[in-house]
């Protein structure tokens, strides 16, 4: 019974400690590039700019990998391989 009790302080500390911030770190440079190509970015220009950086490679990996998302298709060697348009109405490329 003790355990939120715990939590629910946590959270207030937590929330107490970003309430005193007043400045965020940059964004990195990577965001900023990812984010300048719009909202639906062409898959390659994706990955020129993903594979730039392993660690976000990796992060990206693990996430299309988890169950989160409900993707039934393979993630190996850096490369997402699917059976399915990335964008649906745009229809199937074979």
């Amino acid at each position: 019974m003790g355990k939120p009790k715990v939590m629910i302080e946590n959270l207030k500390n937590i929330q107490s400690e970003l309430e005193k911030l007043t400045t965020f770190p940059a964004m990195p440079e990577l965001a900023h590039k990812i984010l300048a190509l719009g909202p639906r970015p062409e898959v390659n220009d994706l990955v020129a700019i993903v594979e730039i950086d392993p660690g976000l490679a990796a992060q990206i990996m693990r996430q299309a990998a988890s169950p989160f998302f409900g993707y039934r298709g393979s993630v190996i060697a850096g490369a997402f391989v699917s059976r399915r348009p990335a964008y649906p109405e745009q229809g199937d490329p074979r």
